[in-house]
């Protein structure tokens, strides 16, 4: 038998915050969008870039999921500028 805790009965949230690129990078930056991500059960707070090297977190590189997660937050809100990239 398996056992369960109280967090397989509920999902964990994640949090994404759209920060304003040009305010935070200036008018001049090449950066596309900045979000933060934030998980319920995980301390600190993911910086995801999307720039002209892609999408990226800050701290974990290109493969960190909290990538995916702000691909998703910005598709789902129509502004994914570079989905592919």
């Amino acid at each position: 038998m398996t056992a369960f805790s109280q967090f397989d009965l509920f999902p964990e949230r994640v949090t994404v915050e759209r920060i304003d690129a040009q305010a935070a990078a200036g008018e001049r930056s090449r950066v596309k969008a900045i979000f933060v991500v934030r998980y319920e059960r995980q301390p600190g707070r993911h910086q995801v870039f999307n720039d002209r090297h892609g999408w990226y977190c800050a701290e974990h590189g290109p493969t960190c999921p909290a990538v995916a997660v702000a691909r998703s937050d910005a598709r789902h809100h129509g502004r994914d500028q570079d989905a592919s990239g």
